[in-house]
């Protein structure tokens, strides 16, 4: 008997203790941290797979000026603009102020050649 009534004690006073302001707040703040290192982990192919492009491109490409160099770097950020980029240039052949030419079709050809658009499309 005084065994249950102990157990009842401690978990009422867990509940109470799990109700307090500060400990809703540590929970959130677990969950939180813990919710950032699973986009982390997530999102590790993906810059695995821009960086390819990045690195493919520059190989086949050559000598790019300084502008063409951060323009490339921008496209390849992230998955979207890689995919804005070959939707309006390499399919819709929109006119690309920053690369063109011969350089246009290597980088399209090495975004086709990516995965990245075949997960995303």
């Amino acid at each position: 008997m005084f065994r249950a009534l102990v157990v009842l004690l401690e978990i009422a006073l867990l509940v109470t203790v799990l109700q307090t302001p500060f400990a809703q707040y540590l929970f959130k703040d677990v969950q939180n941290t813990v919710t950032q290192w699973f986009i982390t982990v997530s999102e590790i192919p993906e810059k695995r797979q821009l960086s390819v492009i990045r690195e493919d491109a520059n190989k086949k490409m050559g000598s790019l000026r300084p502008f063409q160099q951060n323009y490339l770097n921008e496209v390849t950020a992230s998955r979207s603009s890689v995919s804005y980029f070959h939707h309006q240039y390499c399919k819709g052949k929109e006119i690309n102020p920053y690369i063109n030419g011969q350089n246009l079709s290597q980088f399209c050809s090495v975004i086709q050649q990516s995965t990245l658009l075949d997960v995303h499309s």
